[in-house]
């Protein structure tokens, strides 16, 4: 019915062109990289020439080394400011944004008034021009402003009270084994609050239930549950093909069902649904979804690249940009470490989860029970004990539950139905050698 054809398109990305820089200012670097070196520099403008008339007056009384740096304190002067020309501003040129800037005033080193006493009057011919700095005070007011700013940040800062994480103190029942114990040290497992974790993964799956499992008897009246599991099928293999996750895959037949059971769909465009579902997923879940045309060719260009984003549209409206779903693989990584289990168990687990998707009577058990019956059925398989007090308190149910025992029959149905279906994608994903080979098991006879 779809058309199996795959193909990858190869992407190129054309390199950024680098962002243009900003040119400093000329004359702050240039006195910048004066000061650094200790290169010595005088004053400019008027405030020179006070200090050099000054110099000058006091000088008469001085040594003869003083008038030598007040004349040349002069003739530099006379060289970097030239006397204006008529009818021109001998005015500083540069304006900031509040209006013209004033003259800047020669900031002392404070070893030099040290030195000096803090009574005494410090001559400015006396002190070496390196140590003579001209700042603006303007910038310097923004720096004072920036400070205090700094400062009252830091005793808002001290002034907040830190509360301490309090690690979650779940009492355990008699021969339950605690499975965070070991990952304690490891932030990645989040042991502090993994039990807040799952509670509310069990309350999502309960809020985002299906409000009719049988939609296809009540909302669809051109879609069977054969389409369905043709669908889904397919869907495996576009994920095989581009490689993407088992978390993109649950998510994205949790959209396609969501979506049916809410919106009626032309069998003419259900696969459609199929793409857009699988694009949103792989978008939410993965680091590199698949491009647009690369879903429009894979689906034999069957629909174009606006009908995909159109129906994307639709599904996220429908769906009330609600993507966060718990899916039973969510729930199966979490029941498999309750259970101890190796990589045999665990790609068993993960095959008997994957073919419940196919089965459209599958939806009226909620994705945690099928995650615990894929365990306990696995278990039952490979002749291990099939449960004990730690799964029995980490996913919440028991053995006598008739819902569960119902649900872990009808999945075994499915183990053995499932080499001679029509739907072989999932069997013959997991008869490679990459899976071990977990299909070609043999299920057990009784449970």
């Amino acid at each position: 019915m779809f058309n199996h054809t795959f193909a990858a398109f190869a992407s190129s990305a054309g390199a950024a062109k680098p962002a243009a820089q900003q040119q400093p200012n000329t004359s702050t670097a240039r006195l910048a990289k004066d000061f650094r070196t200790g290169e010595s520099r005088t004053a400019l403008g008027n405030l020179t020439n006070k200090a050099a008339a000054s110099s000058s007056s006091s000088g008469k009384t001085g040594n003869a080394v003083k008038k030598s740096k007040i004349s040349s304190t002069q003739s530099l002067t006379s060289k970097v400011n030239p006397a204006p020309k008529p009818g021109q501003d001998d005015a500083p040129r540069r304006k900031s944004s509040l209006g013209r800037r004033k003259e800047p005033r020669l900031s002392v080193s404070a070893m030099e008034i040290e030195s000096a006493g803090v009574n005494q009057s410090v001559d400015m011919g006396d002190l070496d021009s390196s140590h003579a700095v001209f700042v603006d005070e303007e910038e310097e007011v923004e720096r004072e402003a920036e400070v205090e700013k700094g400062i009252k940040e830091e005793e808002v800062v001290e002034a907040t009270i830190v509360v301490p994480v309090q690690k979650e103190k779940i009492p355990l029942p008699m021969g339950c084994l605690n499975i965070d114990e070991v990952d304690e040290n490891d932030p990645q497992w989040v042991t502090d609050y993994v039990h807040s974790i799952f509670d509310y993964l069990r309350e999502n799956e309960v809020r985002l239930r299906l409000p009719h499992h049988n939609y296809m008897e009540v909302v669809q009246t051109n879609l069977t549950p054969a389409m369905r599991g043709i669908l889904v099928d397919w869907l495996v293999e576009v994920a095989e093909e581009y490689e993407l996750s088992s978390e993109t895959l649950f998510l994205a037949v949790n959209y396609l069902d969501r979506f049916a059971a809410t919106c009626p769909v032309d069998r003419r465009k259900f696969q459609l649904v199929g793409v857009a579902c699988m694009l949103i997923a792989s978008k939410y879940e993965g680091i590199f979804a698949p491009a647009v045309d690369e879903f429009v060719y894979i689906s034999a260009n069957t629909y174009s690249r606006e009908e995909v984003l159109l129906m994307e549209v639709a599904i996220l409206n429908a769906l009330g940009f609600t993507l966060t779903a718990a899916t039973a693989k969510v729930f199966l990584r979490r029941y498999l470490k309750a259970a101890g289990a190796d990589l045999t168990l665990a790609f068993l687990a993960s095959y008997l989860c994957e073919i419940s998707l196919l089965e459209y009577n599958f939806l009226q058990y909620l994705p945690s029970m099928v995650a615990a019956a894929s365990v306990f059925l696995s278990l039952r398989t490979l002749e291990r004990e099939p449960w004990t007090p730690t799964l029995d308190f980490y996913t919440s149910y028991r053995l006598q539950d008739p819902i569960f025992q119902q649900c872990v029959r009808d999945l075994h149905q499915l183990q053995v139905n499932a080499p001679k279906c029509n739907l072989q994608a999932i069997h013959e994903k997991y008869a490679h050698q990459r899976f071990q080979k977990v299909s070609k098991i043999a299920p057990p006879q009784v449970l």
